[in-house]
């Protein structure tokens, strides 16, 4: 919790984007709060992979 707001995990993120993408990856996949995953469908083109858990907490990809 110390760290949020400071940026550590869109940056980490984006490696994860910019890694994938240079190993010929379709797509990444993660697990955010379904809030979250609302904001990066237009943003990024995400899309829900399974609506996992009844607390929000859901599978989404983005095609890279």
């Amino acid at each position: 919790m110390g760290y949020w707001g400071i940026r550590g995990g869109s940056e980490m993120r984006h490696m994860f984007v910019m890694q994938a993408y240079s190993m010929k990856y379709t797509y990444l996949t993660s697990f955010a709060l379904r809030d979250v995953i609302q904001k990066r469908i237009n943003k990024e083109q995400a899309e829900f992979v399974t609506k996992f858990d009844p607390e929000r907490w859901d599978y989404y990809r983005i095609k890279i």
